[in-house]
């Protein structure tokens, strides 16, 4: 069974779906919050298990808590998102920030890349931060690092 088109990682991807892709861009921008939330229910009712590129259902624990997420990321931003990704999914997959950190009470989220001890910033995850902010995310770095047992010897 095909999880994908086999054509989603080329260069002609977007151009062979422009007009289906850019209805549903168009879609997504305008959304209301009720419409998105609709949405998310009709995909995740008729699709949740399915094998398919690019989801793994056990991210979310339930329809509410994804509809949650797209709710408070909103249409405006998925669209931007989902547009960078149609139009060059090959080279621009890698580099999107490792946490989405979201409260359906005040309806904030932000975006955060997690960097450990003498790790930096890869050329795809800086244009991915620049990207998500010009689509108006708060976006961080999150700089770690070792405590406990790791960081002292024990004799």
């Amino acid at each position: 069974m095909q999880m994908f088109p086999l054509d989603l990682y080329t260069d002609c991807f977007y151009e062979n779906r422009r007009d289906a892709i850019e209805a549903r861009l168009q879609l997504l921008h305008g959304a209301s919050l009720e419409t998105l939330a609709n949405l998310i229910a009709d995909i995740w009712t008729t699709q949740e298990g399915k094998a398919a590129a690019l989801v793994s259902w056990g991210l979310f624990s339930s329809l509410q808590q994804v509809q949650s997420l797209v709710t408070c990321l909103g249409g405006m931003f998925l669209s931007g998102v989902f547009r960078r990704l149609s139009k060059d999914l090959r080279h621009c997959r890698g580099g999107l920030p490792d946490l989405v950190v979201w409260s359906t009470h005040s309806n904030h989220f932000k975006l955060v890349e997690v960097k450990g001890p003498n790790d930096r910033l890869s050329h795809k995850q800086m244009i991915w931060l620049s990207e998500l902010k010009k689509l108006g995310a708060a976006v961080e770095v999150c700089h770690v690092q070792a405590v406990g047992a790791k960081s002292k010897r024990l004799s």
